[in-house]
């Protein structure tokens, strides 16, 4: 009980923000709305979304604090990823392309750090999915751990067509790493393994896992 009534008095507290953001964007007054958004990562963090999102190691703020449960540390991600997105969504308005980005990226950042448990229902209507933020950042590219992070996600998720995608731009972004195509063969050694049910839910039926594997093992002895 304590911890859905923390979550809600969270997530309770961010609706607020966001209802005062989309007024202002309503209004017309995006610098205003910003700026909201600033003092509220101002008071949970120390940074506004500029500083908080070119920090070396931002992990320092958005990682678990000394004393704080897991349920605390989920809430605080959850609301630093919608703030952070939104805020990454009015930098576009304002066409700056580069807080734009880092916003976005950090927003991505966090709610991939949530456990897959955490079902769309379970989280608020305005935090952002996954699917979301990689559209927003398709115009600029991933860094390759994020990328790598994006196709273990997908795998998770039972989305492996997706993974297997990913997973290819993978090796073609490092065509000679022995360990990128052992991660492949891994993968879909993994996916036979399943039935295949659940391949064809994936939308990755059999034959195309074993043609994915075929052409690895190609490419390796050649």
């Amino acid at each position: 009980m304590f911890k859905r009534d923390y979550l809600m008095r969270q997530f309770d507290m961010m609706a607020l923000v966001i209802v005062r953001v989309m007024g202002l964007l309503k209004e017309k007054k995006p610098a205003e709305a910003l700026q909201a958004i600033d003092e509220e990562l101002q008071r949970l963090t120390g940074f506004d979304s500029h500083t908080l999102t070119h920090l070396t190691d931002h992990e320092i703020v958005t990682g678990q604090l000394v004393g704080e449960t897991m349920t605390e540390t989920r809430a605080r991600r959850i609301v630093l990823a919608t703030l952070l997105a939104k805020a990454g969504e009015i930098h576009n308005m304002l066409g700056s392309a580069d807080d734009h980005y880092h916003c976005t990226l950090s927003a991505l950042d966090l709610i991939l750090s949530l456990p897959v448990t955490d079902d769309p229902p379970d989280l608020p209507a305005e935090t952002p999915t996954v699917d979301t933020l990689v559209e927003a950042l398709a115009e600029y590219g991933l860094p390759p751990d994020l990328h790598l992070r994006l196709f273990r996600y997908y795998e998770e998720i039972g989305q492996y067509a997706v993974a297997e995608d990913l997973l290819f731009e993978i090796i073609d972004a490092e065509p000679d790493s022995e360990e990128v195509r052992a991660l492949g063969i891994a993968f879909f050694h993994r996916l036979l393994a399943q039935s295949d049910e659940t391949l064809e839910a994936g939308n990755l039926p059999r034959a195309e896992v074993e043609a994915g594997l075929a052409e690895i093992e190609d490419d390796k002895m050649t």
